[in-house]
């Protein structure tokens, strides 16, 4: 208790000395909602939950296909290139 993908993205990012502002996530459930609210670059792909995108409506979300349609691909390039 008391994890969740923002704290092991967080600590990631800390060891590699990696600012908020430059790490990209990818999300589609409420599993990924403490993430993307940390990201500096949230992403939702198209099939993302109804209430996932209230969560993140103050943010600048960046939003692609579904992640069955190549969302994740398309994030990275998106991000990326």
């Amino acid at each position: 208790r008391g994890f969740n993908k923002a704290v092991a993205a967080s600590a990631v990012a800390s060891q590699l000395g990696i600012p908020v502002e430059r790490i990209g996530a990818v999300g589609d459930g409420e599993n990924d909602r403490e993430m993307l609210l940390w990201a500096g670059r949230p992403v939702l792909v198209a099939n993302a939950a109804p209430t996932l995108r209230d969560a993140l409506s103050q943010r600048d979300v960046l939003s692609v296909s579904a992640n069955d349609q190549g969302g994740v691909a398309e994030a990275i390039e998106r991000l990326c290139f």
